[in-house]
């Protein structure tokens, strides 16, 4: 049996809060671990791009690293996890788009690395994503 401070470590390293809902409805935090994975490739891919930043990225193979090492039986779906997380990178990369949980789709917005709106919503995004994985630890 897995010990509660483990439960917890998984828990937080995997249920990660994205977004207030006054930040934006452009988009969509979702409590499915799918979604909030590719949320964060996402925002991982447009943090790198607009902010020339790999924080996130790192964060988070920090704290799937130590997961994986601390319960191993969780590999695989964490595995499954982060083939969701690349994917929606690599869309982000191509398309600037982010993965909206509700519509179950990459939402419509492009974001724009010029704009200051949406350099706030990503570094906002971004520093939320960040600082839950870090307090993983």
């Amino acid at each position: 049996m897995i010990g509660d401070r483990m439960i917890k470590i998984i828990m937080q390293s995997i249920f990660i809060v994205f977004f207030a809902t006054t930040l934006s409805s452009s988009v969509f935090a979702q409590g499915k671990m799918t979604d909030q994975y590719r949320q964060m490739g996402g925002i991982a891919a447009l943090s790198e791009m607009c902010l020339n930043q790999k924080r996130l990225e790192n964060q988070l193979f920090k704290s799937v690293g130590m997961t994986v090492a601390n319960n191993p039986k969780i590999g695989r779906v964490l595995f499954q996890l982060m083939a969701l997380y690349f994917e929606s990178y690599e869309v982000a990369k191509t398309k600037r788009v982010v993965w909206s949980g509700s519509a179950q789709n990459y939402n419509k917005k492009q974001f724009n690395c010029k704009s200051k709106s949406d350099l706030t919503l990503i570094k906002r995004f971004e520093a939320q994503m960040f600082k839950q994985l870090a307090s993983t630890k």
